[in-house]
């Protein structure tokens, strides 16, 4: 008979930041997290589950077949490939069986919402959802945009916003940290852009919240901690203990929190702490904790650290998302890459082909350019411009910025197109005549203000708005070539830059620093008060 520390299996991590290790998931490990789930989300003998995650994953053995078996109810299967091949399978399970209990990550509950979205409106309610209560959304960052989607695509099939039920977990601690039933559904909060930059969570009042402000982010909450277990956040420099609102690495113990990595003592030692009869897990994720809920703000091995601000690349991809039709949607990665004062950002994105045959690649990276820039007060450092399929992911379908990175290094990328550091350093596109000059002529999608200011100067010769024979400012005005001198000043431009009244300041290597600089120079060159946001 297996004893509480006997080995029950070895669970191996996902590895989006790091080769995949073992965890070695002890019997007394499986049980603990078996009762803090069924605490946790209330599940009974009662309910019925749908499940197509894959069971060699953690959420899908641990919470898809073996909870089930630890509370009772009734398990449906389905296979992974099905669910994928046409998603909304999911809903046919939930509505044929009665379904009371489903989980999945983020981007499963988003592929369902675009399905319906694509579809007839006009047609009657496809599912009765009306039994599902326990939604449960984990395995990656649940996305606000996300959850509202989904509550509003199938609240006509009796899906019940309360019903939502975001999480945080991870291999380490077996599987679920935190979570908790709601009477309201999700609960997500919007933040001062600027304040998680400095590591402050800072409420904004709700009032008034515009979709595309991108002085504020908005977060979801992940619950509380499970029963029997703890949290605490600390300062990954100092490992001093921060208080509520601030932000650090997420730290858990508790009955969950596994053994350690199969033959890996050194990365044991660093991960699973030991202080004094406690020993906690160094998860590796930022977050805080605020009014005793969770919020999760990335990794921190994906932090993008630039000028002294902390850049969540979530939030760089979201942003990306849902300004920019131009790159497929959940097939972006920011990452960290080298500049001159330290990190700068890289974005690697997948184009279909339809948008690739339309729309040139300086197009695209200006287009990108000017969403990031006005984001992050400083446009990519380095633009990948990936063929469909070919941005690194794990097996559950998490995006691996750090393989992404190492891709753009060692050139093992599916790209047809690289910008770096002011130019293409690989352009498969170049020659072709074909090409569209702009992509405000582009085939039909919709694209924001930015995109089109962007791409309005988009054809090139060489680097970025430049070229030896671009025409320079020649056609502008006497105040647009004023204008236009300040620009190349605050740049430190030769004159190599094609401006164009349409040009956009990040798309053409500003930053927040020459942003500053630029508006003193205009302010003393013509004596009129110009505010930052009115460059943009």
């Amino acid at each position: 008979r297996p004893r509480p520390a006997d080995i029950a299996f070895l669970q191996y991590t996902s590895g989006s930041t790091s080769t995949p290790k073992g965890v070695m998931v002890s019997h007394g490990n499986l049980m603990a997290n078996e009762i803090a789930i069924q605490a946790t989300l209330g599940t009974t003998a009662r309910d019925v589950y749908v499940s197509w995650l894959p069971p060699f994953h953690d959420m899908g053995l641990i919470g898809g077949l073996l909870q089930p078996l630890h509370a009772g109810g009734m398990l449906v299967l389905m296979t992974t490939a099905a669910f994928l091949a046409r998603p909304t399978r999911w809903l046919d399970a939930m509505h044929r069986y009665r379904g009371t209990v489903a989980a999945g990550p983020d981007f499963a509950y988003r592929l369902c919402a675009e399905r319906v979205a694509r579809a007839d409106r006009n047609a009657p309610p496809a599912w009765d959802l009306s039994a599902w209560r326990i939604a449960l959304s984990g395995a990656e960052p649940v996305r606000a945009d996300t959850v509202a989607a989904f509550q509003a695509a199938f609240a006509p099939c009796g899906f019940a916003a309360r019903a939502v039920t975001p999480s945080y977990g991870l291999a380490e601690a077996t599987l679920l940290v935190t979570g908790s039933q709601r009477t309201h559904g999700a609960v997500s909060r919007r933040f001062s852009s600027e304040a998680l930059k400095r590591g402050i969570a800072e409420p904004l009042p709700e009032d008034g919240e515009v979709a595309t402000d991108v002085g504020s982010q908005r977060l979801v909450g992940c619950g509380v901690v499970a029963p029997d277990h703890a949290l605490r956040i600390v300062d990954p420099s100092s490992a001093a203990v921060r208080g509520a609102g601030e932000i650090g690495e997420i730290q858990v113990k508790g009955p969950s929190v596994a053994l350690g990595y199969w033959g890996r003592p050194e990365a044991s030692a660093e991960t699973f702490v030991e202080e004094g009869p406690d020993r906690w897990l160094r998860t590796g994720d930022l977050g805080f904790v605020l009014d005793g809920e969770l919020y999760v703000t990335g990794r921190i091995k994906d932090l993008i650290i630039v000028r002294g601000h902390n850049l969540y690349p979530q939030d760089i991809e979201a942003a990306l998302e849902t300004r920019l039709d131009l790159v497929r949607k959940g097939r972006i990665a920011a990452f960290a890459v080298p500049g001159p004062t330290g990190d700068a950002i890289g974005v690697a994105a997948e184009v279909s082909r339809a948008t690739r045959k339309a729309v040139t690649p300086q197009a695209l990276v200006d287009a990108i350019a000017a969403v990031v820039g006005e984001v992050c007060g400083e446009a990519p450092r380095v633009t990948v411009l990936l063929n469909p399929g070919g941005l690194p992911k794990t097996s559950s379908g998490k995006i691996q910025r750090s393989a992404a990175r190492r891709g753009w290094q060692d050139g093992s990328l599916d790209a047809y197109a690289v910008h770096a550091n002011g130019r293409f350093t690989v352009d498969a596109e170049a020659a072709d005549p074909r090409r569209l000059d702009a992509a405000s002529d582009a085939a039909p999608y919709a694209a924001s203000d930015a995109m089109l200011d962007a791409g309005s100067d988009a054809k090139r010769d060489t680097g970025p708005h430049a070229g030896p024979h671009a025409g320079g400012d020649a056609a502008l005005t006497d105040t647009e070539q004023a204008l236009a001198a300040i620009w190349h000043e605050v740049l430190e431009d030769a004159g190599d830059l094609r401006l164009t009244p349409r040009s956009h300041f990040f798309a053409v290597g500003g930053n927040s620093l020459t942003a500053a600089r630029l508006t003193s120079r205009v302010t003393a060159r013509f004596g009129v008060s110009l505010a930052l946001r009115d460059l943009f």
